[in-house]
Order: C-alpha cells, then structure tokens, then sequence
C-alpha cells in the first residue's frame, strides 16, 4: 500500500514538472536564450547582408534584434517599434507569438513580407540593458557612413549659411556706405556755395589722413612672411609629414597584429595609437591655423589698393578654409582612419570562428574596438571642424575690414587671430 502511494506521489509529481516546462514554453529552449542580431535578408534568393542593405538606404532591419528571456517572455526589437511578447519552443525552432523562427546552423530566420530575415546570436545575456547598449555601439557602425555624410554636408550648409549672412552683412555695409557718402555729397553741395575752397581742404585732409593709417599698419605688421603659394604649399608639406609619420606608426602596430589573439595583446599599444592620432590631428589644423595668420599678415603687407585687398581675403578661403582643410580631412578622417577599421575591426577581428574564444568575448573584444574607432574618429572631426569654422570667421572679418578701407581694424582682427593661435601653440 506505502509502495502504491509513492508511486503515485511521483507520478504526480512528475506530471507537474511537465505542465510546468510545457506551460513555459520553453522544454529544449536553453540554447536559444539570449539576444539575437538581425545580420542578413534574403530577397528573391539573393542574400544581402544589413550593410548591404544600408548601402543603398535600406535601414529597415538596421536596429532588429530579439532577446529571448527564460521564462517564456521574448522582446522583439527594430528601429520602429518594440514590444515584449510570449515564446515557445517549436518544430525546428520557436515561436513568438503568430511569429514562427526557424532555428539553422546557429540562426533563427522568420519570414517577413515575403523576404527571409536571419538572427545571429551575439550574446548570452537576456538583459534588455545590455542589448541596448551593444545595440547602439553597433548601430553607430550601420550609420557611420550617413553621420559623414550627414557632417560634412551640414558643414557644406553651415558654410553656405554663413557665406549667405556674410554677403548680406557685405551688402548691408555697402549700402550704408553708399549712403553715407551720398549723405555726405548732399550736404557738401548744401554748403558748396562759398565753401568750395574748404571742401577741397577737408579732401587733401581726408587723403593724408588714409596714407597716413596705411603707413602705420604697414609698420605694424612683424615678420615678412613670403608669398601665398609658399605659405600654402609649406603648410601642406607640414600636414602631409606628420601623416606620413602616422602611417608609419600604424605599419609598425600592424606588422604586430595579424589575427584576434595578436590584436588582443596589442589591445593597449591600438588605444595609444588612436590617442596619438587625435593630438597629431589637432597640430595639423593648427599648422592650417598659422598658414591663415601668414596669408593674412601678407595680405596686410602688399601694396594693393583696398578692393584687391578684399578679393585676397577670398584667395585665402580657398587656399585654406577649403584646399588645406580638406587635405587634413582627406589624409586622416577619410584616410587613416578607415584603413584602421578596415583592417582591425572588418578585418582580423570579423570572425568569430577564427578568433578561438567564446562568442561573448570575441563579440565584446570587436565592439570595444568599434567604440574607440568611432570616439577618436568623431573627435577628429570635431577638432576639424571647430577649426575651419575659426578660419573662415577670419577670413569673414578680415574681408569686411577691408570692404571698409579700415587699416586698425584689420590690424585688430589680424592680432586677436594670432593670439588664438599663439594659445593653440602653447606660447
């Protein structure tokens, strides 16, 4: 009798660890706990990778990703929408709600509007914190091509914009002129009759007067400083030197880094290169800093009349706001740079397989990566930026002196501009 009720006790016992697992959905579903990354889509039979797919401005599944929680919840994930649903265990994968997965050479695949996507499991965690977190540092690569774009072509609008104000400001400056001097006219031929002879006097005044101030900002002006082809051209050599001295630099660390294990133990010499880039970075605007002083100082110091003075402050725009900014910007943003994520983070360090670690790790090691590509990278560009931005106010402010005739007041903004650089030099 003892022996028949034990045997009913188990029994029972057992029928209810069975509606237990059953009722969570989850008999047979360990391995598929923890976040899942939207990486490819199949279309009509052809598979696109999602950078692919951003390359030519499809961002649907750029932000996908599902989290599998234990306990039967799932949270479904995309740049549109979320939303925490049931799962279940299925035939040959799971379900999330009316959603079936199929579970194939370690991806889950669902059907969605006729096209195939595939889920790869990046990580263990069921942590939606975490998810986000990884999520954005990876989604900073998936929009790293739009953010360029998107900078530079907000830097091209902001430029327009201010170009746009500055003529305005120009106009406005001449039409006040103009209307002082008609101003001026009607009062002198008010007072012409019988004045005629002081008249004269007060323009041989006004004469002496304007050479008078172009002799004293000529004697102002220290340091001859050439011609404005050897100053442009001298502040290219600079620039290009200190790239070519980064480069050898990073011929150096890449020699040492040919696989995950080697980057691995040359994870730190990689985070001092990327420091070393962004303060080499900053004495190359700095040297386009100088270049703009010289080209200005030598402006102030040819004997050209006011007029061509202003048109020199537009040969400065060009020569160095757009030529020699853009050479920084092509060497070490658009250059170095993306040879570094080409190699380290789209190179030796894309494969999971080949890396010989837990997926977790491998995956955290390339995100880490990514992160410290994409800071020194967006700290480039706005060092770059920031200095343009300088450059051009100069050249804005220098030119609407020189629309004015104004010798103190070119001299004035020549001096505030060489202090600015005198602090970026450290002297």
């Amino acid at each position: 009798m003892k022996m028949k009720k034990c045997a009913i006790l188990i029994l029972f016992i057992t029928m209810l660890i069975l509606v237990s697992a059953c009722g969570s959905g989850e008999q047979g579903g360990k391995k598929y706990y923890g976040t899942w990354k939207a990486t490819q889509v199949e279309i009509e039979g052809s598979v696109f990778t999602v950078d692919e797919l951003e390359a030519v401005g499809d961002d649907s599944v750029s932000d996908a990703y599902i989290i599998i929680k234990e306990g039967g919840k799932a949270y479904l994930h995309d740049r549109y929408d979320s939303d925490l649903m049931d799962w279940s265990v299925a035939e040959n994968g799971i379900k999330i709600e009316d959603l079936t997965f199929e579970y194939k050479n370690r991806t889950l695949s669902v059907i969605l509007d006729d096209n195939k996507v595939i889920f790869e499991k990046v990580s263990s965690s069921q942590s939606l914190t975490d998810a986000k977190k990884k999520s954005d540092t990876k989604d900073k690569k998936a929009d790293k091509n739009k953010t360029s774009k998107s900078d530079k072509g907000s830097s091209k609008t902001a430029k327009k914009t201010e170009e746009t104000k500055q003529k305005k400001s120009e106009k406005a400056k001449q039409d006040k002129t103009g209307e002082t001097e008609e101003k001026a006219s009607s009062e002198e031929k008010a007072s012409s009759e019988g004045g005629a002879k002081e008249a004269e006097k007060e323009k041989a005044s006004s004469g002496d007067i304007e050479k008078e101030a172009e002799k004293e900002e000529k004697s102002e002006v220290s340091e001859p400083v050439g011609d404005f082809t050897a100053i442009v051209n001298n502040g290219n050599a600079k620039i290009e030197d200190i790239e070519a001295e980064l480069r050898a630099e990073w011929e150096k660390l890449t020699a040492s880094i040919t696989d995950y294990a080697s980057f691995v133990q040359n994870e730190e010499a990689v985070e001092t290169f990327y420091e070393t880039i962004e303060d080499r970075h900053v004495e190359m605007c700095t040297i386009a800093y100088q270049a703009a002083l010289d080209y200005g100082k030598a402006i102030m110091a040819s004997d050209d009349d006011w007029g061509a003075r202003y048109d020199m402050a537009g040969k400065l725009e060009n020569d160095i706001y757009d030529d020699m900014f853009d050479n920084v910007e092509d060497l070490i943003y658009d250059g170095l740079l993306d040879d570094m994520e080409e190699y380290l983070y789209d190179g030796v360090l894309k494969d999971d397989d080949e890396a010989g670690v837990p997926y977790g790790d491998w995956y955290d090691t390339r995100s880490d990566e990514y992160s410290r590509w994409y800071d020194c990278r967006s700290g480039v560009y706005s060092e770059w930026y920031d200095s343009r931005s300088d450059v051009y106010s100069f050249k804005y402010d220098l030119a609407g002196e020189f629309w004015s005739k104004d010798a103190d007041g070119a001299q004035k903004t020549i001096d505030r501009f060489a202090k600015k650089v005198n602090k970026r030099l450290g002297s």
